[in-house]
């Protein structure tokens, strides 16, 4: 059996909503999860600057960078993570059986996913720019706390 192009693009566009649902759904239960767990360490918080000044033995300059690095960064992530959950609400609003419906989720759906490139390129510059502070001993040390899983 063979699908026309508009159909196969409508279901395309059907799966997008459903993964953007399920998106929606598990945004909401990690930001859940996380008030439910007061001593998880949030990104790049003073706590992990803590964390990591002790395992990899940062030094006072370079505690002192990468405490200035991280609040830039959680000024920045937060900003991302409101604008994110701002999507929610209407996808919640909108009905399956009202016309547009597709065309409106599909519309959110690429902005939401313009966010989640601009959180991810954030991070990867987050991490490039922290990685620059380290000496390579501390990368090292780093590196293998990675492979370890811990």
């Amino acid at each position: 059996m063979t699908i026309s192009a508009k159909k196969a693009g409508k279901l395309g566009v059907v799966g997008l909503a459903v993964a953007m649902a399920a998106s929606v759904a598990t945004t909401s239960f990690a930001g859940e999860a996380m008030q439910a767990a007061p001593n998880a360490v949030k990104p790049y918080s003073e706590q992990m600057v803590q964390r990591m000044s002790t395992q990899l033995k940062f030094d006072e300059e370079t505690k002192a960078d990468v405490s200035e690095l991280f609040a830039e960064a959680r000024e920045e992530h937060q900003e991302l993570l409101d604008d994110m959950r701002a999507f929610s609400s209407p996808v919640k609003m909108l009905s399956p059986k009202d016309d547009g419906y597709v065309d409106q989720i599909e519309e959110l759906a690429e902005k939401r996913s313009e966010l989640m490139v601009r959180m991810d390129v954030q991070q990867a510059e987050i991490r490039h720019e922290f990685y620059e502070l380290l000496s390579d001993e501390q990368i090292a040390m780093l590196e293998a706390k990675k492979q370890a899983g811990s």
